[in-house]
């Protein structure tokens, strides 16, 4: 019986051992996540090398710390420190190695990033929890001719277009994934110039994109409107209006000159003209544009009024003339007892009234006339060189029209031919009534008709005529 018992003790022992192996075996089998436990997010974990934890996610011990596997790539940590990865809904999972032997902390939490806006390189990535602070960015970037003013949130309204909204790092919290853009200001200076006008002006500051208004013109000048700003004095460069808000620049510290815009009141000028033939002193302005002699500016003048009338001076039957102006004008603003030269400063925007005296040789009835002028300066909006043809009226005292600038004006004409004279009419056939001979009864029958008709029709008109001598 003993021996037996032994015996039975050894079989269950063998029994046992082979059962432990084959658990053994069983198990080393077994995927190494078959006794993983399930944690949540936050959760304090212990994790060692022979275990895997789900937390939602695959943590895994590795010889180089610890590793999230999620089904994008992996994100390895190293001891202490934080390494992320996004899953497909934008949010980030973190883990940290607390201190202790093996404790992993992980919780949720969203991307923070940075856009300098063109400046130097952003500041680092940080993956924030919710509900909780972003660590302002130690060091400011910095953009060429800009200072760095602040973060802004970035965003967007109801339209998709974007928004920007401050941030106060000491109290607002991460609620989702957030970027930040830097603000940028250029600082810089305005100055005023009366530009032939009187009184001061001090300089304004101004921050570009701030919408400060530039200061309300205070200068005056005689016998002129102000009519706004211009980056040049004679008006060719940025024109601004009184109290605009735009941007004059972006360069931080620069100084931009505005110069005021006057425009002359003509409300109670006397205008005054004196032309005379040919065109001697020809300007500066004029020669670097190619018109070195007056019969280069003749030709261009008389080029532009054939141009303008297809035919013109074609006909051998007509009598053709130019002649060639120097047209000068004075204004007096003061009723006519002093006056001054008109200027391309104080030329009316509306132009001047020319009247020439018909040409010798030439009326207002037998002869047309055109004209041509070219500008001499700049003024109302044209350039030295160009060439205007203004309509002419012919009045009793000479040619009328309008220029829009100072001289030189070639004035051309054409005799108007004699009409055809008309020719003599035709001489009409004449209605002749003979007698009939006697013996000729139908003849005699359409003698009588005939001759009561023509007595009646002469009656008729005898009566009629009657009647309005009465009258």
């Amino acid at each position: 019986m003993k021996r037996q018992g032994k015996e039975n003790i050894k079989k269950r022992r063998k029994s046992f051992f082979a059962v432990l192996a084959a658990m053994l075996m069983v198990i080393n089998l077994l995927p190494m996540n078959a006794f993983a436990a399930s944690y949540i997010l936050g959760d304090n974990i212990t994790v060692n090398s022979n275990q895997l934890i789900c937390p939602g996610d695959e943590v895994q011990f590795v010889t180089s710390g610890y590793v999230i596997i999620d089904s994008g790539p992996s994100v390895y940590m190293s001891d202490g420190g934080k390494y992320e990865n996004a899953d497909d809904s934008g949010e980030y999972y973190i883990g940290t190695k607390e201190s202790g032997a093996n404790n992993l902390l992980l919780s949720s939490v969203y991307k923070v990033s940075f856009d300098t806006d063109g400046g130097s390189a952003a500041p680092a990535d940080q993956y924030i929890a919710k509900n909780s602070l972003v660590t302002e960015p130690a060091a400011d970037p910095t953009k060429d001719n800009f200072t760095f003013d602040k973060w802004m949130l970035s965003g967007q309204d109801g339209e998709g277009n974007p928004t920007y909204s401050d941030w106060d790092f000491a109290t607002d919290t991460v609620q989702n994934t957030t970027t930040f853009v830097a603000k940028w200001l250029s600082n810089y200076t305005v100055a005023y110039d009366p530009n032939g006008g009187t009184g001061t002006m001090d300089n304004q500051a101004r921050t570009y994109d701030d919408g400060t208004a530039l200061t309300a013109n205070a200068f005056t000048r005689s016998n002129y409107i102000f009519s706004g700003w211009n980056t040049a004095a004679d008006g060719s460069g940025t024109a601004y209006a009184d109290g605009a808000t735009a941007n004059l620049s972006s360069t931080n510290g620069a100084t931009v000159t505005l110069y005021a815009q006057w425009t002359a009141d003509w409300t109670d000028a006397v205008p005054r003209q004196n032309a005379t033939e040919g065109y001697n002193n020809i300007p500066g302005t004029l020669i670097a544009k190619g018109y070195t002699t007056e019969q280069s500016i003749q030709n261009a003048l008389y080029r532009a009024i054939v141009d303008d009338n297809p035919g013109f001076a074609e006909d051998a039957n007509v009598t053709v003339g130019t002649t060639l102006f120097d047209v000068k004008f004075q204004v007096s603003f003061d009723g006519g007892n002093t006056y001054v030269n008109v200027t391309p400063e104080n030329f009316p925007a509306e132009g001047l009234v020319v009247t020439i005296p018909y040409p010798e040789g030439t009326n207002k009835d037998n002869f047309n006339f055109e004209v041509s002028h070219m500008f001499e300066e700049n003024v109302n909006g044209h350039t030295a060189g160009d060439i205007e043809k203004p309509a002419v009226t012919k009045t009793d005292t000479g040619i009328q029209f309008r220029v829009m600038g100072l001289s030189p004006i070639l004035v051309a004409w054409t005799s108007i031919p004699a009409p055809e004279p008309e020719p003599e009419p035709e001489p009409q056939p004449v209605l002749e009534v003979r007698a009939p001979k006697t013996g000729d009864g139908a003849n005699i029958a359409t003698y009588m008709i005939m001759t009561s008709l023509i007595a009646g029709i002469a009656l008729t008109a005898y009566g009629a005529a009657q009647k309005r001598r009465k009258r």
